[in-house]
């Protein structure tokens, strides 16, 4: 009989309904983005000037709405991380993989949550910030929300559907490996970054349906 880690877990109705908020929370907040940003997103390589600009045309009560959402979505993934390592899909894993696992979806989470709070940081100061820490500021949140937050969230997927291999269908087995190789490869390849996005979502729904299925079929 294994020995279970004292671990306190979110409740499984919370874990259920953040397995469908993360995706859901993040589109909601593309279109926020799209119908309430002002101007083209400083993309790496932008100047301090653009940046500055940016900031002051995006100010106000929605940067602070659109920060909330991805909050609220980096904390529904941390949710679904530590519930899942006191799954019973995990339960027989070692717990020298499972908890490891839940670490990197923990991990995860947080490097998305610093997008959004770089984001309140520089919309409460850009009157008073030199231009050259807002740029700072913008750079840090592309790279924490879109490289270093896919690349860990891939690794997540393939340490989750390796433990879970045997025990998950084909399709959810296969959503996990193109998750994980496109999110790794998001760093190298700007070109995975929507790639990786769209399959992290749609993955991390069908592994929560899976879930759900299984568990009222044993009931």
């Amino acid at each position: 009989m294994s020995v279970q880690s004292p671990v306190t877990t979110p409740p499984r109705r919370l874990w259920l309904l953040a397995g469908f908020a993360f995706p859901l929370l993040f589109a909601v907040s593309f279109v926020f983005d799209a119908t309430t940003m002002v101007g083209q997103i400083p993309r790496p390589g932008s100047s301090a000037a653009e940046v500055v600009e940016f900031y002051q045309a995006n100010q106000g009560v929605s940067v602070y709405l659109r920060a909330a959402i991805r909050l609220l979505s980096a904390a529904a993934l941390a949710v679904v991380a530590l519930r899942f390592a006191a799954s019973p899909r995990l339960r027989s894993t070692p717990d020298a993989l499972r908890w490891p696992t839940a670490v990197v979806g923990v991990v995860s989470a947080v490097s998305l949550a610093v997008s959004p709070a770089l984001s309140i940081v520089a919309n409460a100061t850009v009157d008073t910030a030199a231009p050259e820490t807002l740029l700072a500021f913008r750079e840090w949140n592309y790279l924490m929300g879109g490289h270093v937050h896919l690349a860990v969230l891939g690794a997540y997927a393939g340490l989750l559907t390796f433990a879970c291999w045997s025990r998950l269908s084909l399709t959810v087995r296969w959503l996990g490996v193109v998750t994980a190789g496109s999110g790794l490869a998001v760093p190298l390849v700007e070109l995975a970054n929507p790639l990786a996005r769209t399959a992290s979502w749609v993955w991390l729904v069908a592994l929560t349906v899976a879930v759900l299925r299984s568990e009222r079929a044993r009931v």
